[in-house]
């Protein structure tokens, strides 16, 4: 039926929509193909499972306005698309929270050793020689000296380690600053909990993964209905343009069924169902002649209507027309061939031409193009029998 088409120059549109219904079915077999190897979410495959997660994604909805309402009021206002940055935001803030409470206890310890360190025990001494009047300072004082010189050099390396804990903590109290910044641009309070940001984004990414399942099963059902949609626009417009061809030709069918049979036949009609189907009858003559008859009005039909450049028609189709209809066709062929349609050919193959009419013997003398017979005159000379 579409060489058909093609012929009347209306198969375009049908080919425009025959290329959409090919990629919409490529499109639909490569998601579905993507959902069966899981790269496309896939667990949901039907209406009574996507109702289910309907009720799964409002329950959890409702978790996590609770979640949400759980918090101060000045809390509720979070902008909820940031809550994931802002938990891994938290989790690198508290790291660093508990880093720099570790690092400034450190160098308080530092701090307190180098002023015990650097004390004077002069009045010590004074202490010492109350309680005992016959103690040798100058043997006390000498060690005590001895231990100032090592605590000289432990309080330069005290002071090089408290100097190093000193510049660590700006750094950290530098990066955590940073870190506060970016809640604060991502309209998350700094105080707001690291537990409340933990349930909260795992309540998201549940209601995320819902929402992905659910997208991915109206995706499926949306390119189902798009190639539906293609393959109904198809039929219709398919029965459209066969429609108009079933019209023009059966039109001319009547004209030169009326020609051939004078009048005095029924016409036969051209049925065009659907692209697959065609019937071309006469309901009120299933005789051999008729049908052969209808055949051949039928291709000349064709050949006036359409691009068709070129006819053939065998000796077989002729033999059970009467004689008066034959002659009307080969005045037909003849006519078929002139004004308009002088571009177009009818090849015909006849024998026993003396059994017709001399009207029919003369137009096939006048357009006979080879003669073939017995004697010299079979074709390249020679039977081949």
């Amino acid at each position: 039926i579409n060489q058909f088409i093609k012929l009347f120059g209306l198969y375009d549109s049908l080919k425009n929509l025959n290329n959409l219904i090919k990629d919409n079915t490529d499109k639909k077999n490569a998601y579905n193909k993507a959902r069966k190897l899981n790269f496309i979410p896939n667990a949901i495959s039907s209406k009574k499972q996507y109702k289910e997660y309907q009720t799964k994604l409002e329950s959890y909805k409702r978790e996590l306005s609770e979640i949400t309402l759980s918090q101060d009021k000045d809390l509720i206002t979070i902008d909820i698309e940031n809550t994931n940055k802002a938990f891994y935001i938290k989790q690198s803030l508290k790291k660093l929270y508990r880093e720099k409470k570790s690092l400034l206890s450190k160098k308080a310890q530092i701090d307190m050793e180098l002023v015990e360190i650097n004390k004077d025990n002069t009045d010590d001494y004074k202490d010492l020689l109350e309680f005992f009047p016959n103690v040798d300072i100058t043997r006390i004082a000498l060690v005590d000296n001895y231990h100032k010189k090592l605590n000289c050099i432990i309080d330069e390396e005290m002071k090089a380690e408290a100097d190093s804990l000193k510049q660590t903590i700006e750094i950290i109290i530098s990066q955590i600053k940073d870190l506060e910044d970016k809640l604060r641009k991502l309209n998350i309070p700094v105080s707001i909990s690291l537990d409340f940001l933990k349930k909260y984004s795992n309540k998201e990414g549940q209601i995320k993964s819902i929402e992905k399942q659910l997208e991915a099963f109206d995706q499926s059902k949306k390119l189902e209905q798009d190639l539906k949609d293609a393959k109904n626009a198809l039929k219709e417009n398919e029965k459209s343009i066969l429609e108009r061809i079933e019209k023009s030709v059966n039109e001319q069918l009547e004209i030169y069924n009326n020609f051939v049979c004078s009048g005095e036949k029924t016409n036969p009609r051209l049925f065009l169902p659907d692209g697959s189907h065609y019937t071309l009858e006469t309901y009120t003559d299933e005789g051999a002649g008729t049908a052969y008859k209808n055949l051949i009005i039928f291709d000349l039909s064709v050949l006036k209507l359409t691009s068709l450049p070129i006819l053939i028609h065998d000796t077989n189709l002729f033999k059970n027309i009467g004689d008066e209809p034959l002659e009307q066709i080969f005045k037909l062929y003849e006519s078929a061939t002139k004004g308009d349609l002088s571009e177009k050919q009818i090849f015909v193959a006849f024998d026993k031409e003396s059994s017709f009419s001399k009207d029919l013997q003369e137009i096939l003398h006048k357009t006979a193009v080879i003669t073939l017979g017995k004697n010299g005159n079979e074709l390249f000379g020679y039977s081949w029998a």
